[in-house]
């Protein structure tokens, strides 16, 4: 004789079948997002690692909207340098203004030393 299984057996199955798929779909999730940043990080070490003579401002399109919000911050800091008293504060925003990629917040360091280059770039005039 066939035991047939009963109803709570079954939706216990079911939600274990459920919570298998979504941590298997969380995972991949997490993996891609791994790999976009190992990426993205891949694209920003080989762009540091050029010459400034071997660049262009093309060469930085990938990151143009993190350049335009970092830019956005560098012109919050020189604004804040010139209203700033001579002092502690102001040096603190002058390390931050000609060295953000050792003196900015830790999250903004890596983009900081991209904007240096990408500025560099464009003061050499490589259009």
């Amino acid at each position: 004789m066939t035991k047939i299984p009963k109803i709570g057996d079954q939706l216990d199955a079911f939600e274990e079948l459920n919570r298998q798929l979504r941590d298997d779909k969380l995972k991949e999730i997490a993996q891609e997002k791994e790999a976009r940043e190992a990426k993205r990080r891949d694209q920003i070490d080989r762009l540091l690692a050029r010459s400034v003579d071997d660049l262009s401002p093309s060469d930085f399109s990938d990151f143009k909207d993190e350049l335009q919000a970092y830019d956005q911050r560098f012109r919050l800091f020189k604004k804040e340098y010139d209203s700033a008293s001579n002092g502690t504060a102001k040096e603190e925003i002058y390390k931050k203004m000609v060295f953000p990629q050792t003196y900015d917040d830790e999250a903004y360091r890596e983009i900081a030393e991209l904007y240096l280059k990408f500025q560099k770039v464009l003061q050499e005039g490589r259009h």
